[in-house]
Order: C-alpha cells, then sequence, then structure tokens
C-alpha cells in the first residue's frame, strides 16, 4: 500500500467490515476517500498475520506491462498479468479506468477480472468510473464481471484533497 495511506484512518468502519469478507467495487470521485477506504480494508486484513495483499496502482501496472514490450527480460507482459490475476490472497486494484484504452489494454483487465470473478477471489477495486461508465467505456464483460462478484459502494462528497 502506498505510504500515504498507511496512516490515514478510515471514517466510515461500517464499510471497512463489508470489505474484509467480500470483494468491494469503490466508485466515486476524486478525493472522496475510495483509495483511503480500500486501504483501511486491507489494515483490518493485515492484523490477522495470515492474510496478504497485493496492491498496484492499475495505470502503472499498465504502463510496466506496455514497457516490457521494448525491453528484453524475465517475464512477458502476460506472465506478469498472470502472477496478478492468480494472486491467491486479496488483490487491491487501485483507479480503473484511469489508463488510457487500448485493445491490449482491454485484454488484460478482461483477463484479470474474468479470472479473478470465476475463482471467487477476494478483490477490492477503486474507481472514478461507475460500472456504467466502465461498461460504455472499457467493456460491458468486465463491468459485468465486476458487479456480480463486487459489493458495489459508491463515496459521494467533497475532494478531501483539497481542503487544507
Amino acid at each position: 500500500m502506498p505510504v500515504k495511506f498507511r496512516d490515514i484512518e478510515c471514517d466510515k468502519i461500517e464499510l471497512v467490515k463489508q470489505g474484509i469478507n467480500q470483494s468491494l467495487f469503490i466508485t466515486g470521485a476524486s478525493g472522496v476517500g475510495k483509495t483511503v477506504l480500500m486501504a483501511s480494508v486491507v489494515k483490518e486484513l493485515l492484523k490477522e498475520k495470515q492474510n496478504k495483499v497485493k496492491w498496484i496502482s492499475y495505470p502503472g501496472f499498465i504502463m510496466e506491462l506496455q514497457s516490457m514490450f521494448r525491453k528484453e527480460g524475465e517475464n512477458t507482459p502476460f506472465e506478469v498479468a498472470e502472477e496478478v490475476a492468480t494472486y491467491p490472497s486479496t488483490l487491491c486494484i487501485d483507479d480503473i479506468g484511469a489508463e488510457k484504452m487500448t485493445a491490449f489494454v482491454q485484454q488484460i483487465t478482461y483477463y484479470i477480472i474474468n479470472y479473478r470473478e470465476q475463482e471467487m477471489l477476494h478483490t477490492l477495486i477503486t474507481s472514478n468510473f461507475s460500472l456504467q461508465q466502465i461498461d460504455e467505456q472499457i467493456d460491458s464483460r468486465i463491468s459485468s464481471r465486476i458487479g456480480g462478484m463486487c459489493k458495489i459502494i459508491k463515496l459521494t462528497g467533497r475532494d478531501r484533497r483539497l481542503e487544507k
């Protein structure tokens, strides 16, 4: 989890508890607390020593995969995506939809979400996009699977980053 979120506590304890045993899709405008909520769920999960978590910033993850096409390396982009998709514990996907949409991004996103939905793996996802926007701008198969595997939480309010 990014350093910024390690000491910030979410003020929505009932929502944090919901993410312990079920997958969540947390949506809302910028700065309303989506990542803070996901980080708070992670902190609760990590209190139990047997829980493990993988956290990815989705735009950064996609850029990493794309850069692998230009470099000689040990892993292919698919192998890295497969490692994420098949992660056996909690996977946190922060900011899905913020990446530039290409056929490659659409394919990778579908692969990860489809695998996690079929295997019923605990997944926490944040996005500025609603499921309807994911349906329209990314892929209806992806939005359908997210909607089927996750409890949808829509956060509203002001951009807390702008308050100083």
